[in-house]
């Protein structure tokens, strides 16, 4: 009913339920609303003495579109993390990104400028995890939703790190929604590939000297012995080429190839003393690569080529190295005992002979200590 505000204003707007809009209602119209049908809105007013005018047709139209995507028409084909060191199935510290491609396996007209966001679920069950939007949405382009087309969603490392649930060694699981042209909405199947979160920088967590069972071996070794030295790693992890030099303090630089270190959480090297060689306690300085990269399997290199504080080589064993020889001696003199000795002979009297070896600098070489000399 029109009231004397209505006419003041100029225009009159009702409310049309969706009952009513779509025929449910007792005496409501229904044979016009059906799927894809047109429909065109006018209105009709009659004055109080009964008289009425049809109005002309608002320029405004609707579709009915109640049809969602069909689900089995999509699926995410990949999920690649983007700059970087890029390692299948793995978000680590160096990736800027993740682009997410959905391949549309069946054409749907009405998705046409439609939109496609990607949702991502953190936990070990894919089925069970709570999916948020991930990124913003992109739209799906006449062009891209072809058969085998690919609809694709770049994200950055801010988007993803903001998820909840981010964490440390979690998984992340990816669907998506799909969104026609009129706003109808689909999700479709969980992808296949995942992405484990491992941004952790891998380090040497301990150096040790090691028997041949892989207990301590402390002590004292000289030129020709072999020390075993035993590195552990927080992970495993590869050396990318060339080859590790391990640092020591003495003029000795074992190091290993990189064909040693291919996915291994620990490497042994056997270090042979060499004249020259003295420490009075061996000591890790560190690892030098002149070339590769030490790399954990989900693409983290390692920054810092020293032990773990308080694990380093120093800490965990007591080895002393001494590759240095006794200074040049000289026999100083040498006497014969007896009765009736003659310098120079050795006769039938003769009962000993005292040999007197050595010179002032060797009375200082405490290494001789616990030695011997033979004649």
């Amino acid at each position: 009913t029109l009231t004397q505000q209505d006419l003041d204003a100029g225009t009159y707007s009702f409310t049309v339920t969706a009952s009513e809009f779509e025929g449910s209602l007792p005496d409501s119209p229904t044979d016009w609303f059906t799927e894809g049908n047109t429909v065109l809105i006018s209105a009709a007013i009659t004055d109080n003495d009964g008289n009425t005018t049809f109005g002309t047709e608002s320029g405004t139209t609707l579709i009915i579109d109640e049809t969602a995507p069909v689900i089995a028409n999509y699926q995410i084909s990949s999920a690649i993390s983007t700059g970087g060191t890029i390692v299948a199935g793995y978000w680590n510290g160096t990736n800027t990104g993740l682009d997410v491609s959905t391949k549309v396996l069946a054409i749907d007209q009405s998705v046409n400028s439609g939109s496609l966001r990607i949702l991502a679920g953190i936990g070990t069950d894919a089925a069970s995890a709570a999916y948020h939007q991930l990124g913003d949405p992109v739209s799906v382009q006449p062009s891209n939703n072809i058969e085998n087309g690919i609809v694709l969603a770049s994200i950055t490392e801010a988007q993803i790190e903001a998820q909840d649930e981010y964490e440390e060694d979690k998984i992340i699981n990816l669907k998506a929604e799909v969104v026609d042209i009129a706003g109808n909405k689909t999700i479709i199947n969980i992808a296949s590939d995942k992405l484990l979160i491992d941004t952790a920088v891998p380090t040497i967590s301990k150096v040790e000297s090691v028997d041949g069972d892989g207990n301590i071996n402390n002590g004292l070794f000289g030129i020709g012995d072999s020390i075993t030295l035993k590195l552990t790693f927080s992970e495993p992890l590869s050396l990318t080429d060339g080859q590790a030099k391990i640092g020591l303090d003495v003029n000795t630089t074992p190091n290993i190839a990189s064909t040693n270190i291919q996915s291994v959480d620990n490497i042994t090297i056997v270090y042979t003393v060499i004249e020259g060689d003295s420490s009075g306690m061996l000591t890790f300085n560190g690892l030098t690569l002149p070339t590769g990269e030490l790399r954990d399997n989900a693409g983290n290199d390692m920054a810092v080529f020293t032990a773990d504080v308080g694990n380093s080589l120093e800490n965990t064993s007591a080895v002393e190295v001494d590759g240095v020889r006794p200074d040049l001696f000289q026999v100083d003199s040498v006497y014969v005992v007896g009765t009736n000795t003659v310098k120079g002979y050795w006769n039938s009297n003769s009962t000993k002979l005292v040999v007197a070896v050595g010179n002032s600098l060797t009375n200082f070489d405490l290494s001789l200590i616990g030695g011997n000399v033979q004649i």
